[in-house]
């Protein structure tokens, strides 16, 4: 949003050092609570998949959309275009979430 409101150098780097910041304290911290619930065996296996190949795909799966919407496509060529394909892209990745909580809830129950 910031990056919507004032383009440029400065707002992409303050996002690209937060990112990186938040990226080892926060989010890391957050995705080592997800697998608390999770038989060790699975959340060994599931920490290696996302820390070693989920990670690195995604960025480049990001990379290749954002070209594709960019570079290759005229869909996205200016920069605030690509920014609301991005929100629309963060509210979709909400509602998933949203959907996964529920039925990781379901699944925690009929364990109970």
């Amino acid at each position: 949003m910031g990056f919507m409101l004032q383009g440029g150098f400065l707002a992409a780097a303050v996002m690209k050092i937060g990112d990186r910041g938040l990226s080892y304290s926060i989010t890391r911290s957050a995705r080592e609570l997800l697998y608390i619930p999770v038989d060790k065996v699975v959340m060994y296996q599931a920490k290696a998949w996302i820390d070693m190949f989920g990670y690195r795909s995604f960025k480049v799966i990001g990379a290749v959309i954002i070209l594709l919407l960019t570079q290759w496509t005229t869909l996205a060529r200016d920069v605030l275009s690509l920014n609301w394909v991005i929100l629309l892209a963060c509210g979709l990745w909400a509602a998933l979430l949203i959907v996964l909580y529920r039925h990781y809830q379901a699944l925690l129950c009929s364990q109970c």
